[in-house]
């Protein structure tokens, strides 16, 4: 009996490999696994990052707007008088007064007629949260007075306001970068007293 050589099966197949084989074809879903395991976290952490970073940007944006509303309506921020058509320290006046036209009084209208030449502040309105579990939420939790700003358990709210300081930050218990709204704060608060401040400059 004559063996075949490699040579011989070669030439037999027309010189092509056959399909692979069981074992090769574990070897190969083997391998995909173990890069799909180092490679996960990296992408999520990745994301994670991503998405911590629009939110600061977010931010940073709805604070220096209302900022920018306080410095038009000497010192007030929105939310904390009434909107003319909503009780002051509610998010729906709080949403009217930058979303719309404004007089000096903060009485709100959705078109720039007479005295209400204010605004708005916010054209795209408020953004969504884009981490944790009130991912994807606009609402706001509005306080005023001295009360802090807590992570709200209610699922309707993605933000955090107090109408008497201004500030503004995630309604999460992951502490998202506050820092920009307190060098706003500051910033705003010597322009108020009487010091022209470039709210654009401010990093």
């Amino acid at each position: 009996m004559t063996m075949q050589t490699g040579t011989t099966l070669e030439r037999r197949t027309g010189g092509q490999r056959g399909a692979f084989t069981l074992v090769e074809l574990l070897i190969v879903v083997v391998l995909i696994g173990i890069v799909a395991l180092i490679a996960a976290p990296r992408l999520s952490q990745g994301a994670s990052r991503s998405a911590a970073a629009a939110t600061q940007a977010d931010l940073f944006n709805v604070q220096k707007m209302i900022e920018m509303y306080a410095i038009e309506h000497a010192g007030v921020y929105p939310g904390a008088v009434s909107d003319g058509g909503n009780a002051a320290h509610t998010e729906a006046a709080f949403l009217r007064q930058m979303l719309q036209y404004t007089d000096i009084a903060g009485r709100a209208s959705s078109a720039p007629t007479g005295n209400y030449r204010y605004g708005p502040y916010l054209r795209k309105g408020i953004p969504p949260l884009r981490f944790g579990r009130k991912r994807g939420l606009t609402g706001v939790h509005v306080v005023t007075g001295n009360t802090a700003l807590t992570f709200q358990a209610a699922p309707t709210a993605g933000w955090l306001y107090n109408d008497t300081t201004g500030e503004f930050t995630a309604n999460s218990s992951i502490v998202v970068n506050s820092l920009a709204a307190d060098t706003i704060r500051g910033v705003v608060t010597r322009r108020v007293a009487g010091k022209d401040v470039d709210l654009m400059s401010i990093k």
